[in-house]
């Protein structure tokens, strides 16, 4: 069963326009973040300086077949399938951790991964 969540007053005008500033107020930070990433049915990873997971969605689990103990603290390049190119796995991470380039080109791929259960499954990454 799907909770719903009911946030702020929902007989205000404000609040039946959500992309109204007065609709946005009845919203805490962590409610935004809950609904739009959290809750999110597209899946969410969070990376750390370190490439390291720090967050991931319930989707993203569904996604990958891994439950969040086995992704949290984990380098995604680890289930890419084929095992990611080192040079340019490294070159794109100097890149987007590079504090002096104030703009990062865009770099989208499609990839595959391997799941939990050895299905490779395909994805859009976009820095």
């Amino acid at each position: 069963m799907v909770e719903r969540r009911k946030f702020g007053s929902d007989k205000t005008e404000a609040s039946a326009n959500p992309r109204s500033s007065e609709a946005m107020e009845h919203f805490t930070h962590d409610e935004i973040f809950r609904v739009m990433v959290d809750d999110s049915p597209l899946p969410v990873s969070i990376q750390n300086n370190e490439w390291k997971f720090v967050f991931v969605n319930e989707a993203y689990c569904r996604y990958t077949g891994y439950p969040v103990n086995e992704l949290l603290g984990r380098d995604p390049k680890s289930f890419l399938f084929p095992p990611e190119d080192n040079a340019r796995l490294v070159q794109k991470r100097l890149q987007a951790s590079d504090l002096t380039n104030k703009l990062l080109p865009e770099y989208s791929a499609v990839r595959e991964l391997v799941r939990k259960d050895g299905e490779r499954v395909r994805f859009h990454v976009v820095l």
